[in-house]
């Protein structure tokens, strides 16, 4: 699996899709993309527990709203 690292330094909420090059997550060892999947777990006071399939439209809030101003997303194989 991989730690991605997701931030908003905007005011406002902002909505993004993540795209990977898949061959090279399989050079890597990464299994096919029709397996992988993004997860957040919950953490208190930061973002709470979330899944996506990959190609998906993730939103941020925006900066100093106080909460899920960010993402901490595990990509992973079923």
């Amino acid at each position: 699996s991989f730690a991605i690292a997701v931030a908003n330094w905007a005011p406002h909420a902002v909505t993004f899709t993540l795209s990977f090059d898949w061959t090279a997550l399989r050079a890597l060892g990464f299994p096919p993309a029709s397996s992988a999947r993004l997860s957040a777990p919950a953490i208190p006071g930061f973002q709470p527990a979330a899944t996506w399939q990959t190609g998906a439209q993730i939103s941020v809030r925006g900066k100093r709203s106080g909460f899920n101003e960010g993402w901490l997303i595990r990509l992973h194989a079923d």
